[in-house]
């Protein structure tokens, strides 16, 4: 009996600039564009620029060479006999020419080095320097780009390179390669496909691996697209279904390579962003106007922006389509005749920044690059359930941060209990005018900030131009010098802020909800996004907010602040939970009951917690004794207010 046969034709024209899957995709010329204006007596002096090499044929030879010994080598379908004819029909066109750069390629960079030319020709007066990766798709990119300038400016004087020093900042080798094959094996069902395409699918799994062989199909019709080859068609070999798993997976393999999923592989994109800011100050000192061309691969154009957490590559996972055929990244400097200079990103020739005092920028930059050199070279502690249960390792909540460094809830208190290796980060989240959401304990600025009234009555522009600053009431154990830090160190930071610093550091994500107003909806989002389920724990001291965290789905431990022994069967039906006491003296005799069982000791209230399944605190802890002492008690976290893991 016939197999019905579950494919259908799709014409793929390539003579389009859109086309392909993932970073596959042809850059699109005509996709709409942000560009802010200059600011008035503001002029373009320099660009710092980064791209991808254009469009190309299938990075590996030996992808062609799969697919055409399989499907000469198996017994066929008519639906695989068809698809033989049609690769046969094109493979003279391909073979040979894995990993080379095609002529929409050419024609890709050509078009974005004449653009950028036409938009700031002034700077073709000035220094033209290019440097390339050692693949010579790289190097052919960026001379088609100098002849798209020159296009411009036909005495263009440029110096073009291929550096050995620079080749591993421009193609990185990724440090924690993804493992796809467990992946494939469980979403891929390529029992279906042989059967679609082979009479003998056992057969023909004996002739090639199937995952080599699915994958092979797949980037190859990603790719035909952008060959250049004329009046090409490939019938569609796969389902809706199987194309998006397909996909889903190539997509989970970049973020990971190099996006937040692995940090570690973002951080090996630091070498480049210091080259990137080293360049610009000596370029910059220089005085005259320049540009500095940077080619190279998708996978380290992918790890600098998720450095620098612009972008879709702010998420942890992100969808690779975002990184088409001749994707770039430039910085472009303008200065006023005060020698004031600001910067702005474009990505794709669209801005991801609005324009920024270059030294702000510079500050952030360098932040970056430091969290990505300990990263590197220290790897911080995955703590796992039986870590938070050895005495010998405190683990320490940095109570909106660690205020010996900074002013509580700053940029500066929440990275000094990152750079400290605090386990978590405890802060308060509040609304804004403007439905944002903002880090911030009291509900109104004048105790912690500069500015004056209720946080939710200012927009988080107008936050931003306020300081966090020191508590000086009398009620504040300690005073601390807070006057070497930064504008950026005491600002106001938002809950994404937060959830990134948390993202870099490993550190877990501590939240104080106060309020509501749409903060539980944006924080799931967010938490999904930033990669940090498992890695948060959402507290409260009103019953009512962890109740309505539940309901909207939120799987993360919750904590009761203050809680009472009435509060337990609440909390074990909301499950995953756990609970502070407000017990400031931990010498102080206690006498509590629940179900008929007194407790009359701060060690057996612990243990009987820990009987039923919840975790549990205490005060702060903010003094050695009171350290020894809560390890003695087996507590399962401390919050901290100027104490730290040294």
């Amino acid at each position: 009996m016939k197999k019905i046969l579950f494919f259908w034709l799709l014409l793929l024209p390539v003579t389009l600039l859109a086309g392909g899957r993932g970073v596959y995709t042809q850059y699109d010329f005509s996709a709409p564009r942000k560009d802010t204006p200059l600011p008035k007596g503001y002029k373009v002096v320099y660009i710092s620029h980064f791209g991808r090499h254009g469009s190309r044929y299938v990075t590996h030879e030996k992808e062609y060479e799969i697919i055409a010994g399989l499907l000469h080598g198996a017994d066929l379908t008519p639906a695989g006999e068809q698809i033989r004819s049609c690769f046969d029909s094109l493979y003279p066109m391909l073979k040979g020419r894995g990993g080379d750069l095609s002529q929409p390629g050419r024609d890709q960079l050509y078009e974005l080095g004449r653009r950028m030319a036409a938009k700031w020709p002034s700077l073709l007066r000035g220094r033209v320097e290019a440097v390339s990766s050692d693949v010579p798709r790289c190097i052919l990119s960026m001379y088609s780009f100098l002849e798209g300038m020159r296009e411009v400016r036909p005495r263009l004087t440029c110096f073009a390179d291929v550096n050995s020093s620079m080749v591993p900042l421009l193609h990185r080798k990724t440090l924690v390669p993804a493992n796809t094959d467990s992946l494939f094996a469980a979403r891929f069902d390529a029992g279906a496909l042989y059967a679609r395409l082979f009479s003998d699918p056992d057969a023909a799994r004996g002739l090639a691996d199937p995952a080599q062989f699915v994958r092979s199909l797949f980037y190859y019709g990603c790719h035909l697209p952008g060959t250049g080859i004329p009046d090409s068609s490939f019938p569609r070999v796969f389902t809706e279904e199987e194309a998006a798993v397909l996909a889903e997976m190539d997509d989970w393999k970049f973020s990971h390579n190099s996006g937040w999923a692995e940090p570690l592989n973002v951080a090996g994109a630091s070498p480049l962003l210091e080259e990137f800011l080293s360049t610009a100050e000596k370029d910059l000192a220089a005085g005259t106007p320049s540009v500095r061309l940077r080619f190279g691969h998708d996978n380290t154009l992918m790890a600098l922006m998720s450095l620098l957490e612009l972008g879709p590559f702010d998420a942890s996972f992100f969808d690779s389509s975002v990184v088409p055929m001749a994707a770039n990244v430039r910085w472009i400097f303008a200065r006023n005749r005060k020698g004031d200079t600001l910067v702005k990103v474009q990505y794709n020739e669209s801005d991801v920044t609005g324009w920024m005092p270059w030294p702000d920028f510079l500050e952030a930059c360098r932040y970056r690059v430091a969290w990505a050199k300990d990263w590197l070279e220290n790897r911080p502690r995955r703590h796992s359930e039986a870590d938070r249960n050895t005495p010998s390792w405190p683990l320490w909540s940095g109570h909106r941060g660690l205020q010996p460094f900074g002013p509580e809830n700053s940029f500066a208190s929440f990275e000094a209990a990152a750079a400290h290796r605090c386990w978590a980060i405890e802060t308060d989240f509040r609304n804004t005018a403007d439905g944002q959401v903002v880090c911030m304990h009291d509900a109104t600025l004048d105790r912690t900030t500069t500015g004056t009234g209720k946080v939710k009555d200012y927009t988080l522009e107008e936050l931003r131009r306020l300081a966090v600053k020191e508590v000086n009431t009398a009620s504040a154990q300690r005073r601390y010098d807070y006057s070497s830090l930064t504008p950026r160190q005491v600002r106001i930071p938002t809950m994404e802020d937060y959830f990134r610093i948390c993202r870099r550091s490993g550190c877990v994500a501590f939240i104080e909800l106060k309020e509501d107003g749409g903060i539980i909806e944006k924080m799931n989002r967010d938490i999904e996004k930033y990669g940090l389920q498992g890695r948060c724990i959402v507290s409260s001291g009103n019953r009512k907010l962890l109740k309505a965290y539940r309901d909207s789905g939120g799987k993360e431990r919750i904590h009761l602040i203050f809680a009472k022994m009435e509060d337990i069967p609440m909390l074990l039906e909301l499950g995953n939970a756990a609970l502070a006491f407000n017990y400031p003296d931990l010498n102080a005799p206690i006498s509590l009951e629940y179900g008929g069982r007194k407790i009359e000791s701060l060690g057996e209230l612990v243990d009987f917690c820990h009987s039923l399944g919840l975790k549990i605190c205490f005060r702060a802890v903010d003094n050695p004794q009171a350290e020894r002492q809560s390890m003695e008690l087996g507590l399962d976290y401390f919050p901290t207010n100027n104490m730290w893991n040294k």
